[in-house]
């Protein structure tokens, strides 16, 4: 955990968090760190589930670090996978934080309870062009997102309404078989 916090509260222009799991317990590292500091200038884009497809303590955790961070002075983009016109519901499972293009982490551990105090995890730091490249590569996926447009606890926990308008015969679909 030292070293993810570490990479969040060094980002000063460009932080690319993808984490599918959360804790506000957790945050308390991070905000720790960054008490009064300002992130002004600092672009944040966050990659999660989509909402009303996490656990609640996760979707507290992610709406508690957007506000925060927020509050702080970043401008954070959310973003969530987008259903597939296949109806494949693509799971963010990736454990990937780059800042500032530089520096890099690429791992097993959530930002959760578990994850960082129950798990045997392992991950990889890296630096320079490596990091480059994962930020690159990520972003180049940027297409199969949608922007999670919320800035509270309670819009964020709720199921996404993107999910069913961008392929609605597909929800339509589910919902019949489910009945």
């Amino acid at each position: 955990m030292s070293y993810v916090a570490d990479l969040i509260d060094g980002a000063q222009n460009e932080l690319v968090v993808v984490m599918p799991s959360w804790s506000i317990l957790d945050l308390d590292v991070i905000k720790r760190r960054k008490s009064g500091k300002s992130r002004s200038g600092l672009n944040i884009t966050l990659t999660t589930p989509r909402p009303g497809e996490t656990k609640a303590d996760d979707c507290q955790g992610v709406a508690a670090f957007r506000q925060f961070m927020m509050q702080a002075g970043a401008t954070v983009e959310h973003l969530a996978p987008n259903v597939l016109s296949s109806g494949v519901r693509p799971q963010v499972h990736g454990k990937v934080v780059v800042a500032d293009e530089k520096v890099a982490y690429l791992g097993l551990a959530n930002l959760s309870k578990d994850g960082l105090n129950q798990s045997i995890e392992a991950g990889v730091a890296f630096s320079g062009a490596e990091a480059m490249r994962l930020r690159n590569w990520f972003m180049s996926l940027a297409l199969y997102f949608h922007e999670v447009a919320s800035d509270s606890v309670s819009d964020f926990c709720r199921p996404d309404p993107l999910s069913c308008q961008q392929v609605p015969l597909v929800c339509r679909l589910k919902l019949a078989r489910a009945r």
